[in-house]
C-alpha cells in the first residue's frame, strides 16, 4: 500500500464530532492513537487531521513503530460523506 493510499484509507475511517465547550470540530481515526484534528470548520478539521496522520506516520517510520492495518468494512465512508459519522455526545 502506498503512503497516499494509507492516508486516504485512514481518512475514510475518521470520526468527527462538534465539541460542546467551543463548538469546534474534532476528528480522529480510532486505529491511529494520538493523531487528531481540531478546527473551527469541518474542512479545516479534515486538513488538520490529514496533516496529523502524515506526521504520525513519519514519526512511526523514523522510530520503527508498528503501523496499524486499516481494513474497510461497513464502517468505512466510501462515498466521502463524513456527516453520517458524527457522534452525538
Amino acid at each position: 500500500m502506498m503512503l497516499t493510499d494509507y492516508i486516504k484509507a485512514a481518512m475514510k475511517k475518521a470520526r468527527y464530532k462538534i465539541l460542546d465547550d467551543d463548538g469546534t470540530f474534532f476528528g480522529w481515526v480510532p486505529e491511529i492513537e494520538g493523531a487528531w484534528g481540531n478546527a473551527p470548520t469541518l474542512e479545516e478539521c479534515l486538513d488538520d487531521l490529514e496533516s496529523a496522520i502524515e506526521d504520525w506516520l513519519r514519526i512511526s517510520f523514523q522510530h520503527r513503530l508498528p503501523i496499524p492495518k486499516l481494513e474497510c468494512n461497513h464502517e468505512c465512508n466510501t462515498a466521502g460523506i463524513i456527516e453520517r459519522n458524527f457522534e452525538e455526545s
